[in-house]
């Protein structure tokens, strides 16, 4: 059993360029030709051809667009065709990680349900629309939960579950170490309900019936301004920067330029990453005008030494207009934000361990040109851009894709301030157990940035917003399909 696929290369290469805003030398006479280094495979006709295909793919994608294609070369042979029976698995388990340095590809994956990839990482999932923490008892083995997030129009929005609430069964059961994800499988579950009373936990009596639907999560929690003696701040809660979100951050914008907005409490401590193209259309509302008007570098991508030596370069400058259709770019984003720039003089950025990505850079993108002031906890490292790619013309795999990690990103001033271990915050300051609802001034990160705003605080909250319950947090929210995904897409509208 053979097939071609020797067009592979020239499809993915076309897809980048499509899709990613790669560019090679404006000299087009002189224009340097990626070489394709990929054959007809023969395959033993014992070997499953799906899996054998999708082998393949995985194998030919990481050797020539991996940013880190030549460090895991002595690995890149477990991706044979005739052997390998589960790539997913064996993509995973090579991805580039230096114990030394810190460095780790924590991102690249292999899937076999490519369009269930890309339609979570638009904001779509079959979910109950709620975010959570984790958190453990003190005294036993058990574990509970703490609603983080709730989406709007969500089945828990629905019914009446808020940021803060307390979780400690569902169907029924105690919560476990060996459980407490099942309810992110369950079509259907039962919420225990309990409450926070002093020192310990206990039931409310009360439970929620949830069942998850199909639905577009909008990740704009919360907007709003303060008056700061005299001086406008504003406050925006961002959960994902997914793409059709673009038209609310505008209008967000405009709204607080006309309100006279010149400091800005930007809120990502759940966002964990998302699209490139919505990250610059932020970053041009937020920069100062100035900066955008004359299309500064807002940040550039360092390749691997096989697409620089051939050329393939990549650098985003500040922009203001965005006109990508489906049937030209592969998306729809078609948007303005010539009028939407706040003019602010100073960022206030609110980040924990779920801060990734897309938040990074645009952080990180911002700081060669105004003052960053970071608040909470280090963030998570994601300092490398990925694209989604799938075969084309290979009816076998259509339903196959690899999110691959193809650069490091950095700042104007070619700098990765994430990386390897995240941002470093500023000032410190945690959100606890006892969760405050979005644009709260009690919640401990968003007082602390009104507080370096200048804002005088004459009694401070109880234990500076901790919990007194005897327990701790074991992990944080659950993460969503872009969580550490920093998605590539057309910087230039063309």
């Amino acid at each position: 059993m053979r097939k071609s696929i020797s067009c592979w290369m020239a499809s993915l290469l076309l897809l980048l360029g499509s899709l990613y805003g790669l560019t090679a030398c404006s000299d087009k006479e002189n224009t340097p030709e990626i070489p394709s280094p990929i054959i007809d495979p023969v395959i033993d006709p014992d070997t499953d051809e799906e899996t054998a295909y999708a082998t393949q793919f995985a194998k030919d994608v990481l050797g020539t667009f991996y940013v880190w294609n030549e460090e895991i070369a002595g690995s890149l042979p477990r991706l044979n065709p005739d052997t390998c029976t589960h790539p997913i698995a064996v993509v995973a388990d090579i991805r580039y990680k230096n114990s030394a340095t810190g460095i780790e590809d924590k991102w690249t994956s292999l899937t076999n349900d490519l369009g269930a990839m890309q339609e979570s990482t638009q904001g779509v999932d079959t979910t109950y629309g709620m975010l959570y923490k984790i958190g453990k008892y003190s005294n036993t083995d058990g574990y509970f939960m703490i609603v983080a997030a709730v989406y709007a129009d969500s089945p828990a929005a629905q019914a009446g579950l808020k940021r803060g609430d307390v979780i400690i069964t569902f169907d029924g059961k105690a919560i476990t170490d060996s459980n407490y994800n099942d309810i992110n499988t369950s079509a259907a579950i039962q919420l225990g309900m309990g409450e926070i009373d002093g020192n310990t936990i206990k039931s409310s009596g009360k439970t929620v019936s949830l069942t998850a639907i199909k639905m577009y999560q909008d990740p704009v929690f919360c907007h709003r301004t303060f008056d700061v003696g005299g001086k406008k701040v504003g406050y925006l809660c961002y959960g994902q920067f997914d793409l059709k979100s673009t038209a609310k951050l505008i209008d967000i914008c405009q709204g607080f330029k006309a309100e006279g907005v010149k400091e800005l409490i930007l809120d990502l401590r759940y966002n964990g990453g998302g699209y490139v193209v919505t990250e610059l259309a932020l970053a041009s509302m937020l920069a100062p005008a100035d900066v955008v008007a004359r299309e500064a570098l807002f940040e550039k991508e360092a390749y691997n030494s096989l697409l620089t030596k051939q050329g393939v370069r990549s650098e985003t400058k500040f922009q203001t207009s965005w006109n990508y259709t489906a049937e030209k770019n592969g998306i729809d984003f078609v948007y303005d934000t010539s009028q939407a720039n706040i003019g602010l003089q100073k960022v206030y950025g609110l980040i924990s361990s779920n801060t990734a990505s897309a938040s990074e850079a645009l952080l990180s993108g911002l700081m060669p040109y105004m003052e960053v002031e970071l608040i909470g906890n280090n963030s998570h490292g994601k300092y490398c851009t990925g694209q989604m790619l799938a075969p084309e013309n290979v009816s076998i795999i259509k339903d196959w894709g690899i999110y691959v990690m193809l650069s490091i990103y950095q700042n104007a001033e070619g700098k990765t301030p994430c990386m390897p271990n995240g941002l470093t915050p500023d000032k410190e300051a945690a959100e606890g157990l006892l969760l405050k609802e979005w644009g709260d001034e009690n919640d401990p990160l968003l007082r602390a940035a009104l507080e370096s705003a200048g804002k005088v605080y004459d009694v401070q909250p109880a234990a500076s917003g901790r919990a007194t319950v005897a327990a701790t947090l074991v992990s944080d929210i659950r993460h969503n399909a872009t969580f550490g995904k920093r998605i590539g897409l057309p910087s230039d509208g063309k």
